[in-house]
């Protein structure tokens, strides 16, 4: 059984439009669950909402291939 991705972002290749809107679609209610369900206060959700929008554009950038958070590193040693 091959368990690889239909996709490679290393190798360039680029994740289906189809399943980057699904996973929106996944994360939009994920949040709107929690916003409306969990008993939290105001400013929790608002920290909890930007988090959540932060991650999901810091996915959407690597699985299109704009970005490249991945190779950043902390420091010059490559052993490290």
């Amino acid at each position: 059984m091959d368990r690889r991705l239909p996709f490679n972002p290393a190798r360039g290749e680029k994740m289906p439009l189809l399943n980057i809107v699904v996973m929106l679609i996944i994360a939009g209610v994920a949040l709107y669950l929690i916003n409306r369900y969990i008993p939290w206060r105001p400013s929790i959700k608002s920290i909890l909402n930007i988090v959540g929008g932060v991650a999901v554009c810091v996915w959407v950038l690597q699985v299109t291939g704009m970005g490249t958070v991945s190779t950043f590193r902390l420091s010059d040693d490559p052993m490290a």
